[in-house]
């Protein structure tokens, strides 16, 4: 399944706790970021990732194991490719 991890920035690490903070991310983001389709940051703060994971219990550690968790509300919606969600869509209103 795909889905679309959002972080929001919720409770922001210091400025003396960013440095070890940043550098956790890099080593999560190497460790992780390939198995995502995307990886961005938003200007401002936090960002969102695109994955197709079908094993629950790999994206609970990919959550739990992202420095920024802790400081962020997380978000996971499922998605659906748009000719698919198109499709349900007609049929549920025909």
């Amino acid at each position: 399944m795909r889905f679309a991890i959002i972080y929001r920035p919720k409770d922001p690490p210091s400025a003396e706790q960013m440095p070890e903070v940043i550098q956790k991310m890099a080593e999560w983001g190497q460790k992780h970021g390939g198995k995502m389709d995307t990886f961005e940051f938003f200007i401002g703060g936090g960002g969102l990732g695109v994955l197709d994971i079908d094993d629950a219990a790999e994206l609970a550690r990919m959550i739990t194991e992202n420095p920024f968790t802790v400081h962020s509300e997380v978000e996971i919606k499922p998605l659906v490719d748009p000719a698919t969600g198109i499709a349900i869509t007609q049929e549920a209103y025909s």
